[in-house]
């Protein structure tokens, strides 16, 4: 994934050069398509960089144990590959109006 035009190469050179950016979005409104920007636009997703705790019954952990054990998967690519898939499904739903009950 290339860095839009907008990104310079150069650090600012002063202060004042730093400070005028401020405010301004990280991708120019022009390069998107019209619609809102997303929180997640501009951001890569090639590399697994945050991590976050995630309670789970012991049943559910013995099921997605079971899973990883007896398929390619492990525990994190599955519950990735998972929720990847679930949270777009439900970010669609959203963006159609729909309620996530």
């Amino acid at each position: 994934m290339s860095k839009p035009s907008s990104f310079s190469k150069q650090p600012p050179k002063s202060l004042e050069e730093f400070a005028a950016g401020a405010g301004q979005p990280a991708i120019p409104v022009s390069q998107t398509s019209g619609a809102d920007p997303m929180p997640w636009d501009g951001l890569q997703n090639t590399k697994q960089t945050e991590f976050m705790n995630l309670r789970l019954t012991a049943q559910l952990k013995a099921k997605l144990a079971f899973v990883a054990e007896n398929s390619k998967y492990t525990q994190n690519a599955y519950m990735t590959k998972i929720l990847e898939s679930v949270i777009d499904q439900d970010i669609e739903r959203l963006l159609r109006g729909e309620n996530l009950a």
